[in-house]
């Protein structure tokens, strides 16, 4: 799953579902861009090395690393599209 946002919002949807998963087999949180403090929670959150705005390095990453849900909450992703990817 990645949480494309950097609000204290997606901040506290990353932990919470970090920790919902954190039995499965891939149980990492990626947050793109994040904040501060979405790293404060350790194991289960990680960070992508990729601007909120950048789509097409985000669905690259996606198809790449199988990931089954991209949650767009960052409104210049929106702008370009990132929720219409047909992945």
């Amino acid at each position: 799953m990645v949480i494309c946002g950097a609000s204290c919002g997606d901040h506290a949807l990353a932990a919470l579902l970090a920790r919902a998963l954190e039995r499965s087999l891939n149980s990492t949180v990626y947050v793109c861009p994040g904040n501060g403090g979405s790293f404060a929670h350790g194991d289960g959150v990680a960070s992508l090395p990729l601007k909120a705005a950048d789509v097409d390095g985000l669905a690259s990453f996606a198809l790449l690393n199988r990931v089954g849900l991209i949650l767009v909450t960052d409104p210049v992703a929106l702008e370009r599209g990132l929720s219409q990817l047909p992945y």
